[in-house]
């Protein structure tokens, strides 16, 4: 796995991480599991609202359209995202690997705080 990073040199509301730490936990999941392939890259950033992360393989890929949300730990990613007010982006296609990109805002108001502590 390579981990890049930026501007992480700070704590954040332990909401904010335990999503973090869960979202990133189930992608990489999902390569070990469904990719094809043992490389992964991390991206995270942070500027003075947001909390970012990426997680990219080169692996098998699949048809995003095509594939019920309710499977590769997605409804879980999704619920985490969108209880911070966040936003996740899925991108991937059969044989062009995957991207999951999720933004947590930092100051945002947690609607599902149980979901937090899963």
């Amino acid at each position: 796995m390579t981990f890049e990073h930026t501007d992480l040199g700070r704590r954040f509301a332990s909401e904010v991480e335990t999503a973090a730490y869960r979202i990133v936990q189930e992608a990489l999941t999902n390569v070990a599991l469904h990719a094809g392939v043992k490389q992964a890259t991390v991206r995270m950033w942070a500027n003075g609202s947001m909390l970012g992360m990426q997680i990219e393989d080169r692996g098998i890929g699949f048809d995003v359209r095509s594939t019920p949300v309710t499977t590769l730990g997605l409804t879980g990613m999704r619920e985490r995202v969108h209880a911070l007010g966040g936003e996740l982006t899925l991108e991937s296609s059969p044989g062009r690997g995957t991207r999951v990109t999720a933004e947590l805002p930092l100051t945002a108001p947690i609607e599902h705080a149980s979901l937090m502590r899963a």
